[in-house]
């Protein structure tokens, strides 16, 4: 080829060069093509010439996606340019091929650099945890787990974070983080007995933690199990005194049931502070909810009196 004794002679210049890699092609010297390319876009590297390279590695692509080191070069270049989403698109299509070949440290290689890209990606922090967990790496599964559980929590995507969360335990069962968001998550999904399972531990580990029997008072309230959330309120009473509506509500409870002697007890626990907030409205209300359920009930009428 009359290119071929040219380059010999210049093969700096990256014009012959790139001319005779493009020749290979319709000769079907496919991979003398390739490598032609490859050595184009180092030498573009290497002098300062990155949208050139860009385009370089994008030919090797195109002719060998099994070149999956190229590939990664080109995600590279792309990310170092600012250009995430094209950096992104090429992370995503080395997973794909790289799947489709069984290379395990190809799909490695683009997550991780795809999770560099979006940390806040809440798939690529699963999948890379996937990975991670084949190489016997605990740790940093975990990190990508917590990560992307943590996303999603942000996003309200409750049901996901669960599953997430989950997946936590599995790694590390007594992960306190873990058991702490699923608490929560599981309130504010309805399941109240799971979140139970999982805020008893967290109030045990951080007993003056506040939010925690807050929910843990309501979780109890909302499967009716009325001494527990009066244990927890008035463990709650002890660390902040701001808690009145938990004691209203339960108080409300005890009466719906018919345990009107629990009613005055709840009231009795925080009465100075109901009456500081101005709520005799309230206790009112509630000692003639007694006496309406039983007129002959002598707590109530004596606490009424004093009103």
């Amino acid at each position: 080829m009359e290119f071929k004794k040219i380059y010999e002679v210049e093969p700096d210049n990256l014009a012959i060069a790139t001319r005779l890699a493009e020749l290979y092609i319709p000769a079907n010297q496919r991979q003398e093509a390739t490598d032609s390319f490859r050595k184009i876009a180092e030498k573009c590297i290497a002098d300062g010439l990155i949208p050139q390279a860009m385009l370089m590695y994008q030919r090797v692509n195109k002719l060998n996606p099994k070149d999956i080191t190229s590939s990664l070069k080109l995600a590279h270049i792309c990310s170092e340019q600012g250009c995430q989403e094209i950096a992104l698109q090429q992370c995503e299509r080395i997973v794909e091929y790289s799947s489709q070949t069984n290379d395990k440290e190809g799909v490695f290689k683009a997550l991780e650099l795809a999770v560099l890209l979006r940390p806040e990606s809440p798939d690529n922090q699963r999948r890379l945890a996937e990975v991670y967990l084949t190489k016997k790496q605990k740790p940093q599964a975990l990190k990508c787990l917590l990560i992307a559980a943590e996303a999603l929590y942000s996003q309200n995507q409750y049901h996901t974070a669960a599953e997430v969360y989950e997946d936590v335990l599995r790694i590390k069962p007594l992960h306190q983080q873990a058991f702490e968001r699923l608490g929560y998550i599981y309130l504010e999904l309805g399941d109240s007995q799971k979140a139970i399972d999982m805020l008893v531990p967290s109030c045990q580990s951080d007993p003056n933690n506040t939010d925690f029997l807050r929910a843990l008072a309501k979780a109890y309230l909302q499967i009716g199990d009325l001494d527990n959330t009066y244990k927890t309120i008035s463990t709650l009473f002890t660390l902040d005194k701001n808690c009145s509506e938990e004691f209203l509500e339960l108080a409300r409870q005890f009466l719906y049931v018919g345990d009107l002697d629990k009613v005055g007890t709840v009231l009795d626990h925080c009465i100075d502070t109901l009456i500081s907030e101005g709520k005799e409205r309230q206790i009112i209300n509630l000692l003639e909810g007694c006496l309406a359920n039983n007129s002959q009930h002598i707590q109530s009428l004596k606490r009424l009196v004093d009103f």
